[in-house]
C-alpha cells in the first residue's frame, strides 16, 4: 500500500473528504492516522467520492435498515426493545354471528415498539436532573423504587 504522501492529493484538506472520512472513523474502530490513510486512498480512487455509493431509499429500507438509526428504542431502566410481530388480514362473519367464520387473507410483518418518553428525572442524591428514554412501565419502577435505586440498577448513572 502506498503512504499517505504517495497519493496524488495527499493535502487532506477537501471538505468531501474529511466529512466522508470522519464519517468511515465512527464506523470502523482503527485509529485516526490508519483511518484518514485507507480514506484518502478510497477518496483519491473513487473519483472524488469517498466510497462510490449512492444514498437512496436502500439505506433505510433495504440491505442496511437499521444501521444508521439516530436514536436506540431501548428503555434504559426495563431494557424493553421493539419485537417483531406480524398484522392479520381477516374477512367474513364469525361463527357466532350466523357466518361461515373468519378467514385470514393475509400476514404483513410489523414491528411492536415499546412505549417510549423522553423524560427529564430529578434524582436528590446527585441533586441534578437526569434525562432518559423510559417506558411507562420503567416510570413506574422509578415511583416504586425511587429514582438512585432504580437508575444505578439499570446502570444509567
Amino acid at each position: 500500500m502506498p503512504a499517505a504522501n504517495d497519493s496524488p492529493c495527499s493535502d487532506n484538506s477537501d471538505p468531501k473528504f474529511v466529512i466522508g472520512a470522519l464519517s468511515h472513523l465512527q464506523l470502523r474502530n482503527v485509529d485516526a492516522a490508519t483511518g484518514f490513510r485507507i480514506a484518502r486512498e478510497k477518496f483519491d480512487r473513487g473519483s472524488g467520492r469517498l466510497f462510490n455509493i449512492r444514498l437512496t431509499d436502500s439505506w433505510m429500507h433495504g440491505t442496511f435498515r437499521g444501521f444508521f438509526r439516530l436514536m436506540s428504542k431501548v428503555c434504559q431502566i426495563t431494557g424493553s426493545r421493539p419485537s417483531r410481530g406480524s398484522i392479520i388480514h381477516r374477512r367474513g362473519m364469525a361463527k357466532k354471528k350466523g357466518g361461515v367464520g373468519r378467514h385470514v387473507t393475509k400476514n404483513v410483518p410489523r414491528l411492536f415498539n415499546p412505549n417510549l418518553h423522553e423524560h427529564r428525572i430529578w434524582v436528590p442524591e446527585l441533586k441534578k436532573f437526569v434525562r432518559v428514554r423510559i417506558t411507562a412501565r420503567g416510570l413506574k419502577t422509578i415511583n416504586k423504587n425511587g429514582a438512585y435505586r432504580a437508575l444505578k440498577k439499570a446502570g444509567a448513572i
